[in-house]
């Protein structure tokens, strides 16, 4: 089962030194309106940030740094990851499909045969390692 967090509450407690977010749903819903919004961690530095079985497919990370953090079965399908620092990053078994990954580095960052990335993406281009 998946913690609903709200995303201010992840970029307050990760200034503060809390990085675990492992298995949180962070898409917000917006009760006033009925409306679920996703995450908007654009620019936003979360090095190390222990995200891994987490919800935050279509989710905004333009620009953000997500160094060596571990998303190993995280949900980011969708996902705007446009220019993204992601070198050396865990994502195994994380899906990928349908996003935004142009620009993004992935350089070092380890995958397995059961990640799932967008159509045409090539790995091993962008200098990721398959691990078994």
């Amino acid at each position: 089962m998946q913690t609903r967090i709200n995303i201010n509450d992840v970029i307050a407690r990760y200034a503060v030194g809390d990085c675990d977010f492992q298995k949180h749903d962070l898409r917000s819903l917006n009760l006033s309106e009925a409306v679920l919004t996703y995450a908007d961690f654009r620019q936003a530095n979360l090095r190390g940030i222990e995200m891994s079985g987490a919800d935050v497919g279509e989710a905004r990370f333009q620009g953000a740094s997500l160094r060596g953090a571990n998303l190993s079965g995280t949900d980011l399908s969708a996902a705007n990851l446009q220019d993204a620092d992601l070198r050396g990053v865990n994502i195994m078994g994380a899906d990928l499909r349908d996003a935004n990954l142009v620009g993004a580095d992935l350089t070092g960052a380890d995958y397995d045969l059961f990640t799932r990335f967008p159509l045409d993406f090539d790995p091993a281009a962008a200098g990721m390692i398959l691990r078994f």
